[in-house]
C-alpha cells in the first residue's frame, strides 16, 4: 500500500458514536445512508456494522434496510440505545420485538 493509500484509509469509527448517530437518524427519520454519510462510511460497511451489532443483541431499530461487530456490554449498550431514543429499555425491547403498543401514538 503507498503512502497515499494509507492517507486516504477511514479511522474506524467508536461503537457509541456509531449507536448514537444511528439512533438521531432514525428519529429523524433518516437512513442507513444518512448514518452512512454522517459518519464517513461506505454504505455496506454502515449496514454491516448495524446487523453484526444486532447480534450481539443491541437492539438498532430497522430501516428500510440497514445491518455491525464488536465485543460489547449488551445491558450498557441498549441501555445508551433507549436513552439516546428517550425511551426506556422495556419499550426498546418492545419495540425491537415488534410490539407497536409502545409507539406513543
Amino acid at each position: 500500500m503507498s503512502n497515499e493509500q494509507a492517507i486516504e484509509r477511514k479511522q474506524s469509527v467508536p461503537r457509541d458514536k456509531f449507536i448514537e448517530t444511528w439512533a438521531t437518524k432514525y428519529a429523524e427519520g433518516g437512513s442507513v445512508q444518512d448514518v452512512a454519510d454522517a459518519l464517513g462510511m461506505n454504505l455496506g460497511s454502515c449496514q454491516g456494522r448495524a446487523t453484526g451489532l444486532r447480534k450481539k443483541g443491541i437492539m438498532l431499530p430497522k430501516f428500510k434496510g440497514g445491518r455491525t461487530a464488536v465485543n460489547v456490554d449488551v445491558n450498557e449498550a441498549n441501555a445508551r440505545l433507549a436513552a439516546i431514543m428517550g425511551i426506556t429499555v422495556e419499550q426498546l425491547t418492545a419495540q425491537a420485538s415488534g410490539d407497536d403498543a409502545s409507539d406513543g401514538e
